[in-house]
């Protein structure tokens, strides 16, 4: 699922075409303190910065509710999110929290 930074009312732009033709779930989300922020950040150029930034904190509403009945249909534990920048590629699946392993010679114990 990809969680664009632009607001909810603009038209898709050339990267959301792109991630929908390439069958990614595109979440259109208004984040639920945007009230909060102030008028002048938001009517900025910078202002999609800061929805941006914020939206991870928008995070386990997101998966509580818009996205729970994706996780139930694909049968996805929901415990764990993983939240990224676009401009992040993995090689591979990622495994299952069960299935990840201590790095025991890893600072707080990370996992590898």
């Amino acid at each position: 699922t990809f969680l664009p930074h632009q607001d909810v009312e603009e038209p898709d732009d050339r990267l959301v075409r792109f991630l929908k033709r390439a069958g990614t779930h595109v979440l259109k989300w208004r984040l639920s303190f945007y009230a909060d922020i102030p008028l002048k950040i938001r009517k900025s150029k910078q202002g999609h910065v800061s929805v941006g930034a914020f939206g991870r904190l928008d995070v386990p509403l997101v998966a509580a509710t818009v996205l729970k009945p994706i996780f139930e249909q694909h049968n996805i534990d929901k415990t764990y999110v993983l939240y990224t920048d676009t401009d992040v590629i993995f090689a591979r699946d990622w495994p299952a929290h069960n299935q990840l392993t201590v790095c025991r010679g890893c600072p707080r114990g990370w996992p590898n």
